[in-house]
């Protein structure tokens, strides 16, 4: 199985421990799935104690994601080390039932954030088998899933944009109005950074209002590459400050990433008008438990993600917390060049483009918004909200 050869050596290590382990053991842990990370430190009848596989993130970071196999009937501890590394949200785990496909979050009470920790009460029925998550992943089945539904819309294209650096077919979806040419041309993407899996459901919502809206469809025709670290979505990576650099700081002169050297190549050849990406941040706490807008350098392009940010708080359907005053301009926090160092973000290099009307980047949480707690469908109505912002913004 080609998607999984990149992941598949860390759950043969962790079947031997389990092995070691004999009969004693109530749970087998493994990450042999799309998306899997984790490190087994050691392990019990009650639990395990656990760790981040950081791969070649050359900072601390907080993605992890496996499967457990739960043997009896109990409750069952899993415990995150270093205990002052995040790894437990704000909302605890995402679990899926369903291998991936659907998520919920833990059931309160059962998890401590400030801990590292969470417990799971397997009731001893045929459904032994669950993911656990940081967030509610979105993977390939989850895209896939989203396209079948659409499969026999005439708007809808999907093709290749190219093969990624380890010859993985890159995801491009392409949606046109067949009545007349649109007038403008619209790019979307998501997972420069890997593991921010929570801003691919708010970009399949954006397609879903342009595959169903015919007013979208006569403003944009839309391009839109999903997972912009392809290799890394798979494997399960950070994708986080990756060494040299990541997906995220790739546009300039000499990109070392096969979807990034393409997708500024469909930019120039396309001519986009909007160029839109979407980001998760820090797992949690102050801004990042917010959905802001990040304050691009160049003065017309903050005048326009200003005007686009009032038009998303001020849609009167919206069914998500945002507020436009959330944005971290430029120069504040850690918004600054700073930040920018190893090198340029595409909303940045595409800002310098002179046919690009409007360049900019969003930030969408893991797992609340303040008080408010996601689900998939709030982020995709959230798609949806900024889809019509779109369309707002030039009629």
């Amino acid at each position: 199985m080609k998607f999984f050869s990149g992941i598949r050596r860390y759950g043969k290590a962790l079947k031997t421990l389990n092995q070691i382990k004999g009969e004693r053991m109530g749970v087998k842990i493994d990450c042999d799935i799309p998306g899997g990370n984790i490190i087994v430190l050691s392990s019990n009848e009650n639990g395990a104690v656990l760790k981040k596989d950081l791969r070649d993130t050359s900072t601390d970071w907080f993605y992890w994601c496996f499967r457990a196999a739960f043997d009896k009937a109990g409750e069952y501890e899993f415990r995150f080390e270093p205990a002052d590394s995040p790894a437990v949200g704000s909302r605890g785990p995402a679990v899926s039932m369903d291998n991936g496909m659907t998520w919920r979050w833990a059931e309160a009470g059962t998890y401590d954030v400030g801990k590292n920790t969470f417990r799971y009460r397997y009731d001893g029925g045929r459904e032994n088998q669950v993911v656990f998550c940081l967030s509610m992943q979105y993977q390939e089945k989850n895209l896939n899933a989203f396209l079948k539904e659409y499969a026999k819309s005439p708007y809808l294209e999907t093709s290749i944009l190219c093969k990624s650096n380890k010859g993985r077919d890159v995801e491009l979806i392409h949606i046109a109005g067949t009545a007349r040419k649109p007038e403008k041309k619209l790019f979307l993407s998501s997972r420069h950074h890997c593991c921010e899996m929570t801003a691919t459901y708010v970009l399949e919502g954006i397609l879903r209002e342009a595959l169903e809206n015919r007013e979208f469809r006569e403003v944009f025709e839309v391009f839109a590459v999903p997972f912009a670290d392809r290799d890394g979505v798979v494997d399960g990576d950070q994708g986080k400050n990756r060494r040299p650099h990541d997906h995220a700081r790739d546009y300039g002169d000499n990109p070392i990433y096969s979807e990034t050297a393409n997708i500024m190549k469909l930019i120039r050849q396309e001519k986009m008008n909007v160029v839109f990406d979407l980001h998760c941040p820090w797992i949690y706490q102050g801004c990042n438990e917010s959905i802001y807008f990040v304050g691009p350098e160049l003065k017309r392009m903050e005048e326009g993600t200003l005007r686009l940010s009032g038009l998303i708080e001020n849609d009167p359907e919206r069914k998500v917390p945002f507020a436009a005053e959330d944005i971290v301009l430029y120069g504040t926090s850690w918004n600054t060049g700073a930040n920018y160092t190893q090198g340029k973000t595409l909303a940045r290099w595409a800002g310098d483009l002179d046919f690009v009307e409007l360049s900019t980047s969003i930030e969408i949480p893991y797992a609340n918004a303040r008080e408010f707690t996601f689900s998939a469908d709030d982020w995709r109505s959230f798609g949806r909200t900024v889809a019509r912002a779109f369309v707002r913004y030039f009629r």
